[in-house]
């Protein structure tokens, strides 16, 4: 009778497989292409000579962008397979209590994976706008000081409202509240949606200077 056992729901067996091996494996081929990216990038850098660069700032920074992103990708593969581990078991046998328990608001384990990746994400795009707003500093001539100052202090006020929301995230698992973890919700979708923003601008500045000095060697 459990042979014949037919589990005909969103929680189908064939559809808790499906999603996490597409998940891990594109993934993966993203770290793949970012490893071999971030072997490109220590190439040229060394390759190239900038000598307005400080090598070794610049290097240190990289390399701790990627230890960290690399550590983020990790942890969120493994919070997917557990998530696929405990939804195979509930399509098998349609025992949901292990998959709701792990769902549920103060689950310890759940409460700390999801801490520990937004902390992580938060880190690794503070370093990544570091190095942005270096290459600013660089390129920029005489305002480099005033636009470099109201930048810096976007992306602390940016990152920091993305740390309250965690907290605000790790106070409404421990206290089991649904309206923080609601405000938890929206103040890390603000703070991902003003990430993205401050990451377009400083790119988009970046290359206006770029493409007004080329336009003036040409």
């Amino acid at each position: 009778m459990g042979s014949s056992y037919s589990f005909e729901s969103i929680y189908s067996i064939r559809g808790v497989l499906l999603a996490p091996f597409v998940s891990v494996g594109l993934m993966l081929f993203a770290l793949g292409f970012y490893v071999l990216l971030f072997g490109m990038v220590v190439y040229f850098f060394y390759t190239r000579r900038q000598a307005q660069v400080n090598r070794n700032l610049h290097l240190s920074w990289m390399v701790a962008l990627f230890v960290v992103s690399v550590s983020l990708s990790l942890l969120e593969a493994s919070i997917t397979i557990i998530e696929a581990t405990l939804a195979f078991q509930a399509a098998s046998t349609g025992n949901f209590d292990s998959l709701l328990d792990w769902e549920t608001l103060g689950n310890i384990p759940h409460m700390i994976f999801t801490v520990f990746i937004g902390v992580t994400y938060i880190i690794a795009n503070c370093i990544a706008d570091t190095i942005l707003l270096y290459r600013c500093f660089i390129i920029w001539g005489s305002i480099k000081r005033v636009l470099t100052g109201m930048l810096l202090v976007l992306l602390c006020t940016t990152h920091v409202v993305g740390f309250v929301g965690y907290v605000e995230y790790f106070m409404s698992q421990g206290q089991q509240r649904w309206d923080l973890y609601l405000k938890a919700g929206d103040i890390i979708m603000a703070y991902n949606i003003a990430n993205a923003a401050n990451t377009l601008l400083l790119t988009f500045l970046i290359g206006i200077v770029v493409a007004r000095a080329v336009g003036r060697k040409s």
